[in-house]
């Protein structure tokens, strides 16, 4: 008698182990399909990305005449697949002219596209001092969606050896930090990482 209600107690408790393991499984998916839905338009490739490359393109003319042009660039995985592509727009004489005073601290803006071409990202990023003497005027950007809606900014704090990064929401709420490296030049071709 004993031995029969030990067998069907513990046959119980491995239906209601089965039982919650499938209703954890049905969680589990259900909470995946809603982090894709809330997700915008022709942003679901980044999802489940642990690890992302930008590639900045060879420009011709740039490299025959010295002339700045546009920059563009090949955002791919880990495993060199191209997703998307981003193109910078920005005024000539900023480019070139200005370029004691602006150089890398342009303002621009940067239409990330995705395969076919539709624009999935807008990045906004207005002028911004890099001299030792502009400590307080940090780079920042804001990401956008094509229609304008804001995503959230990436602001510089200020730091002394290595820059780092905050990322906030459209709210303002805090909810990555960025930590660049200390020498962001890429020496012998290595790549600069930036760790989130």
């Amino acid at each position: 008698m004993t031995a029969s209600s030990d067998s069907t107690s513990s046959s119980s408790d491995s239906k209601e182990s089965q039982a919650d393991s499938e209703v954890t499984k049905v969680y589990r998916k259900s909470q995946a399909s809603s982090i894709v839905s809330a997700v915008p338009y022709g942003l679901e490739p980044l999802v489940n990305m642990q690890e992302i490359v930008v590639k900045q393109n060879l420009e011709l003319l740039e490299t025959c005449l010295g002339c700045e042009t546009s920059n563009s660039y090949d955002i791919q995985n880990r495993l060199g697949e191209k997703f998307y592509s981003a193109t910078e727009s920005s005024w000539f004489c900023f480019r070139n002219c200005c370029n004691v005073c602006c150089g890398s601290s342009r303002p621009l803006t940067i239409e990330i596209k995705d395969l076919l071409g539709e624009m999935v990202l807008k990045i906004r990023r207005p002028w911004r001092c890099q001299r030792f003497w502009c400590f307080c005027f940090q780079q920042k950007v804001s990401v956008e969606l094509p229609d304008g809606t804001l995503l959230g900014k990436v602001s510089q704090t200020c730091s002394c050896c290595r820059p780092w990064f905050k990322v906030t929401n459209a709210t303002g709420e805090a909810i990555f930090k960025i930590r660049g490296p200390v020498c962001q030049c890429n020496i012998c071709c290595k790549d600069v990482e930036y760790t989130v």
